[in-house]
């Protein structure tokens, strides 16, 4: 995708199969990636994946097993900062607001 997006969360989710493993130049929308310690989708090869995709990669890996939403604080918080830091940058250029 040629245009920045406001950012981007995953929940236990790798980029698909189709996508290439590396563009150029990165995509500048940022990712966070959330998942459980054991995923079986978001691998250490699935993250490179994503990192010669993206300028900015994060991934947060729950205390348990599984690839579920986030069920408490501790889970839920890295997603919160994520999106209270994308809201205090100024908007991708050429973004519209709907109202």
């Amino acid at each position: 995708m040629k245009e920045e997006l406001g950012g981007i969360v995953s929940v236990g989710g790798p980029l698909a199969n189709e996508v290439p493993a590396s563009s150029s130049p990165r995509s500048k929308t940022p990712i966070l990636v959330c998942s459980g310690v054991d995923s079986p989708w978001v691998t250490p090869g699935a993250e490179e994946k994503l990192k010669r995709n993206f300028d900015s990669v994060k991934t947060h890996r729950y205390k348990r097993k599984g690839d579920t939403m986030p069920q408490n604080r501790d889970e839920m918080l890295p997603v919160m900062q994520f999106f209270a830091t994308r809201l205090r940058q100024a908007a991708p250029k050429g973004t519209i607001e709907i109202k």
